[in-house]
């Protein structure tokens, strides 16, 4: 497994899933997320599709911001093509073609919460998550937030839940040290969500100040 880490190439790290196969994917969790807007607005872009896939290539979990959750239809609206000239792993300068997409907006509670599904749908997608694992931590994310805080306190703030997280994805990487890529037996990191929800650093981040 290290050794493969290692011998990861750039080639490696900017493989994209194909349209069939994120299809695929999507149809194969329809009849379970029918509550969701998988037309609309939790329809995850594709370039998040496609970070979650390269993380899963990559065998090793780092954080998804919010940030780069945006949906496919604001994606579709507003992806930005740029020509650049690049050195490659060899030290040969080639032109690259990318493309910038938009950033999800988290004005509101409700932006914060379309953007959670969003990323569990896509991490779903993508293959490293389950949408039900990921959901049990937007459902704690959001119940903090929204929850009044007792007398004299003030109600959880943004900051807080970004915190909370973060150190969520922390703890998650830490269990999975040897890999993270799906087994016969489901998804590698679904089996570590409720004991990093149940860690007292998650508690001590979103209590009232």
């Amino acid at each position: 497994d290290l050794k493969n880490r290692i011998e990861q190439t750039d080639e490696d790290l900017l493989k994209k899933m194909s349209i069939e196969e994120i299809n695929a994917q999507r149809d194969r969790g329809m009849p379970r997320l029918r509550v969701l807007d998988t037309n609309g607005e939790h329809d995850p872009a594709q370039s998040l599709i496609n970070l979650v896939f390269q993380i899963l290539l990559a065998n090793c979990l780092k954080y998804i911001p919010w940030a780069v959750c945006p949906s496919r239809r604001d994606e579709r609206r507003g992806v930005k093509t740029q020509t650049q000239w690049k050195p490659d792993a060899a030290g040969a300068i080639n032109e690259v073609t990318t493309q910038t997409s938009p950033r999800a907006n988290i004005s509101s509670d409700l932006d914060l919460q379309n953007t959670l599904a969003r990323r569990g749908l896509g991490m779903e997608i993508g293959g490293l998550m389950s949408y039900e694992a990921h959901e049990k931590l937007q459902l704690r994310l959001m119940s903090a937030l929204t929850t009044p805080p007792p007398p004299g306190y003030a109600r959880v703030n943004i900051n807080q839940i970004k915190a909370a997280d973060e150190m969520a994805f922390e703890l998650l990487a830490e269990k999975t040290r040897s890999g993270i890529k799906s087994s016969a037996g489901g998804f590698v990191l679904d089996a570590h969500m409720d004991s990093v929800l149940a860690d007292p650093r998650i508690a001590m981040l979103l209590v009232p100040m």
